[in-house]
């Protein structure tokens, strides 16, 4: 019976019947040690009839060995991933080491475990149990975050008890919290009354003051009384502090028991596992056996469980490893190591790791070997830890390399402050590069351009395919921070670093052709766009490698290369999403979205976009983070969705000031333009934009079709009359058109004439002509709505009438709602009849979640492969597509199905349908 939590019980039983319900709930339970959490978690456990019940206990010892707590939470229902998916099968599978190395992406994993209980959650309801789990290892807790987020849809109660100050890294953030507090004086006399009824009042009241409510204290501090103590015969001992006093408490009982007792009490006390045998075969090794385990037993040391042994409370284990000798402690870890064997590896590794007095190089090669383990089941940080341990234990000469392979590891857990730190003092130019990258990702891009290119000056004379290499990843942190004369300057160097050697490093190649774009060198740039296509045609789009390729796919719609990139960015998502590899997905998905909102595939753009901001923000991606966010403003902005737009686009200009990447405050600037222009505010527009001119000039970005902030500025300066300021921004667009020759370029410069000069039809009609075979509709239908204005207001309103409803059928078509909005407003101040609004895009009534399932679906997904494509239990996809049904009006897949295909077939037209409503009109 638990006393005096009254509260915290009544929230936990209604977190337990909403599970039953069929509604799921996430709490952690988060208190000092002893306060009572664990008993808090029995209870639940006891009152959880019905459920399937799934524990594990996180352990200090096990912090280094990947996905330990993971394995034990699914140990009884592994017989159930067979039936997940086959990506995921064998990222779980890889993970818990029951099957071969999968896709090197953790993430998978932790999709795959979401999977499994969002199946057993359809069967009857799950309850998941973890205490201790500040002990939990790296992939472990990030598995169970990951989980959490997403099983609000099903039958899934997960109770994580943890420490009030958990370990730097050890936290569960973001999930509701039940802090249990400490127990009144009453309560706490009522307790004592319970498990110690033959206390003298003086001394329980004394005890009471001493516990201050800790539930653990109130129990543990009266076994260190003698029988006088325990009768007011005798005075109490000095009380000290909580802490103190459980520590003296627990070393009455350790010393009070025998030897043979404390010994077998300290091998479970360091046994990673518990496992009953290993821990019994370590003791008969020195001459004890299982009957001091139950001596250890009886003593109130250790508990017996099956087959498993463990300290009786995390406290007590603490105090056994305090109070014993160093010695004690390394021959413990030692008969351990030679209990287990080598079938288990990493543990057996950590074992000699503490049974070392190093130099061990014995040791030091078996943390390596234990690290590779880990790192093939994708679990980096526990492969950094064992690494960086290696290299502490092991012949000196080797510490550098091992520091360096710790700090890769580091990195791919996506650890960059630990990556730079265990790099100090690693020579070499392997490791400087490695420095720049992690300083690079950390959003630190002018020290990382200062890392790689000093770098690479010293490794230039010996080796000079690395020096090139370093320079490539200088040539990114320069386009990021918005340099394009460095970048271009950086890339040049590396090019002819690399020589006849480029297919050795590719990402010369393409760093160098970005930037040769970057600075309206189009032009120059295709013939090494050629090489580079010859030189990546055969790259896995899950490598490392197809990361550089993504960023490169970026900037070729700048260059009018639009179908080919959004074939080969769908082909990449296709294979990230079939192998589950969300740390993947993330990049393609970003580049996705600017590329569908110029193709005018805007549901997809919307969909896109907040699935890869999602992504960026769980999987600690935070470079491209900004890019994201202002790209999705931009598709936001169109859609009129005001308020997200705003939100995002200054969220952007902050983590562009704030990291000092210029080039997303470049974005964010453009997308807040973007906004007000097409919320009717053009001096509000040009204030945004107009400080792009210098910004722009400064650093050496001539390829209009990179950021498209110019057309929005003089159509501000044209509407607010400023004709003059106007033309000077014109002149800088044209000229910028006619060295790129950029089909998008050309098109708007000349719309822009149309703008602000006489010759409306022949400047007009230069541009509707460029548009024609350029996929980008919402440009045309621009060009089409500000050629009827003009014409409007020449008075030529049959001719205007034409236009117009060309724009405005094109403007629905898309979702473009703001836009649409000053079409009808032309359209009326004409004079003209205003047809009926027609359907607009899906994205105009869906959620962006929402939006995300309608397109897997559409797509052909059926709900359990939608819930793996998009990491989502079935549930969730099935609650999203009942509102999307509603939402839209439809009854079935197939109606959904042609729903989306109408309106990607009419982007993809451009504007045909829009003609053949205007030839009726007339």
């Amino acid at each position: 019976m638990l006393i005096g939590r009254d509260a915290e019980r009544a929230r936990l039983r209604t977190l337990l019947e909403a599970a039953r319900a069929g509604r799921g709930g996430v709490v952690v339970l988060r208190g000092e040690a002893g306060i009572g959490k664990t008993a808090l978690l029995a209870d639940l456990r006891a009152r959880a009839g019905g459920f399937r019940v799934l524990a594990a206990r996180g352990a200090e010892s096990e912090t280094g060995l990947a996905f330990a707590g993971l394995a034990d939470l699914l140990r009884p229902v592994l017989d159930r991933i067979a039936g997940l998916p086959g990506a995921q099968r064998a990222a779980l599978e890889a993970a818990l080491a029951l099957g071969p190395p999968a896709v090197p992406d953790r993430f998978a994993a932790y999709s795959a475990a979401l999977g499994l209980l969002s199946g057993l959650a359809r069967e009857r309801p799950v309850l998941l149990v973890v205490d201790d789990a500040q002990w939990l290892d790296v992939p472990s807790r990030e598995a169970l975050l990951f989980c959490a987020r997403r099983i609000g849809d099903d039958a899934v109660l997960l109770l994580a008890a943890s420490r009030e100050e958990p370990p730097e890294g050890a936290e569960l953030a973001g999930l509701e919290e039940l802090r249990p507090a400490p127990l009144d004086d009453d309560a706490a006399r009522r307790l004592l009354d319970a498990v110690e009824p033959d206390l003298a009042p003086a001394v329980r009241d004394e005890l009471v003051r001493a516990a201050a409510g800790i539930p653990l204290a109130l129990r543990e501090l009266p076994r260190a009384l003698t029988p006088g103590q325990r009768a007011g015969r005798e005075p109490l001992p000095r009380t000290p502090p909580v802490g103190e006093a459980l520590l003296r408490a627990y070393r009455a009982r350790i010393e009070s028991a025998g030897p043979a007792a404390r010994r077998a009490a300290l091998v479970a006390a360091v046994s990673e596992d518990g496992d009953l045998a290993t821990v019994t075969a370590a003791l008969e090794a020195r001459g004890g056996d299982r009957d001091d385990l139950q001596a250890a037993e009886a003593a109130g040391l250790v508990g017996l469980e099956d087959d498993a042994v463990g300290a009786a409370h995390p406290l007590l284990r603490s105090a056994l490893l305090q109070l014993a000798e160093p010695a004690e402690r390394r021959e413990a870890h030692r008969a351990l190591a030679e209990a287990i064997g080598a079938e288990r590896a990493e543990q057996r590794a950590w074992h000699l790791a503490e049974a070392a007095v190093a130099p061990d190089e014995a040791a030091a090669a078996a943390l390596e070997q234990a690290a590779a383990l880990a790192a093939a089941r994708t679990g980096y940080a526990a492969a950094a830890d064992a690494l960086h341990r290696a290299s502490r234990l092991g012949a000196p000469e080797a510490a550098g390399a091992r520091r360096l392979a710790a700090a890769q590891m580091a990195m791919a857990a996506g650890a960059f402050d630990r990556s730079t730190a265990l790099l100090d003092g690693v020579p070499g130019p392997q490791a400087a590069h490695l420095r720049g990258i992690v300083t690079m990702l950390a959003g630190r891009l002018d020290t990382a351009f200062g890392i790689l290119v000093e770098g690479a000056a010293r490794a230039a004379p010996s080796d000079p395919l690395t020096a090139a290499s370093m320079l490539a990843d200088a040539v990114l942190t320069r386009t990021m921070a918005g340099d394009c004369h460095a970048a271009l300057h950086t890339a040049r160097r590396a090019y002819t670093l690399a020589g006849e050697r480029l297919e050795m490093a590719p990402a010369v190649a393409g760093y160098l052709a970005g930037a040769l774009v970057l600075r309206g060198f189009a032009r120059q740039a295709r013939p090494v766009i050629e090489r580079l296509d010859a030189l990546t045609s055969d790259v896995d789009p899950t490598s490392p490698a197809s990361h550089m390729m993504v960023v490169w796919a970026t900037w070729r719609p700048w260059i009018g290369d639009f179908e080919q990139t959004a074939a080969r960015v769908d082909a990449w998502l296709d294979r990230g999403r079939a192998a589950s590899s969300v740390g993947f997905l993330a990049l393609p998905l970003v580049t996705s979205c600017e590329l569908d909102f110029r193709m005018g595939r805007w549901p997809r753009a919307l969909a896109r976009g907040t699935e890869a901001l999602a992504m960026l923000a769980e999987t600690g991606q935070r470079a491209p983070l900004g890019y994201v966010m202002a790209t999705l403003a931009l598709v936001e902005a169109a859609t009129g969705r005001t308020a997200d737009a705003q939100r995002h686009a200054q969220e952007a200009r902050a983590l562009g000031r704030r990291d000092g990447v210029a080039s997303v405050e470049t974005y964010s600037a453009a997308a807040l333009g973007f906004l007000a222009l097409a919320s009717g505010d053009p001096e509000t527009a040009r204030r945004e934009l107009e400080p792009l001119r210098a910004h722009t000039t400064r650093w050496g970005l001539a390829e209009p079709a990179a950021v498209l902030w110019q057309p929005d500025l003089i159509e501000s300066c044209a509407r607010l009359g400023m004709r003059l300021e106007a033309r000077r921004a014109l002149a800088t667009l044209a000229e910028q058109a006619h060295r790129t020759g950029g089909r998008w370029a050309r098109a708007v410069t000349c719309r822009c004439r149309g703008l602000i000069d006489d010759d409306i039809d022949r400047h007009f009609g230069e541009a509707l002509a460029l548009h024609e075979d350029l996929p980008m509709p919402f440009e045309r239908a621009r060009t089409q709505l500000a050629y009827g204005a003009r014409l409007r207001r020449a008075g030529r309103r049959l001719e205007a009438r034409s236009r117009l409803e060309q724009a405005l059928a094109a403007f629905e078509e898309l979702g473009a709602q703001p836009w649409a909005r000053q079409a009808r407003e032309e359209m009326a101040a004409g004079g003209g009849r205003l047809r009926p609004r027609t359907a607009g895009a899906p994205s105009d009534e869906l959620s962006p979640r929402e939006l995300q399932v309608a397109l897997a679906v559409a797509e052909g997904a059926t709900n359990r492969e939608a819930a793996a494509r998009l990491f989502l239990s079935e549930k969730t996809i099935e609650r999203h597509l009942g509102s999307v049904y509603r939402k839209l009006g439809l009854r079935s897949r197939s109606e959904l199905a042609r729903r989306f295909a109408r309106a990607e077939d009419q982007a993809n037209a451009g504007s045909g349908g829009a003609e053949a409503i205007s030839a009726g009109s007339q």
